[in-house]
């Protein structure tokens, strides 16, 4: 198992990595709305999903991979009345891409964000 750390991501708050590769796949760990210098985007939700997804390319490209390369993402929303909002910006990261994706709304996230995401992706 390899250990994934970039410092143009956030760094984790916790017993935990930014994401680990084994035998070519990529796990990335939840990523919230947080700058690399670890100080949480207080922009709102559109600022967050801008934060996070910045995070997770450099956690992809840390980790050898892309986003043409994710296979499963799992988020995390606070409000679905936002999920409309959040498509458009994920949308826009993905491009023509489409992995398999859960969208699960949840009652209170760390740090009082209103995202969270998580990832699978092939790494080579």
């Amino acid at each position: 198992m390899d250990i994934i750390f970039t410092d143009k991501a956030c760094p984790p708050k916790g017993h935990y990595h930014q994401a680990v590769r084994h035998n070519g796949i990529l796990y990335i760990s939840g990523i919230l709305g947080i700058a690399p210098d670890g100080k949480p985007v207080t922009s709102g939700m559109v600022g967050e999903a801008e934060q996070i997804l910045n995070n997770l390319a450099a956690i992809l490209e840390a980790g050898g991979s892309a986003p043409n390369k994710v296979l499963k993402v799992t988020v995390y929303i606070s409000d679905l009345d936002n999920a409309a909002e959040f498509n458009k910006i994920y949308s826009k990261f993905f491009g023509e891409h489409k992995c398999a994706r859960s969208f699960i709304q949840v009652k209170k996230l760390s740090y009082g964000l209103h995202l969270e995401i998580d990832a699978i992706a092939i790494s080579e």
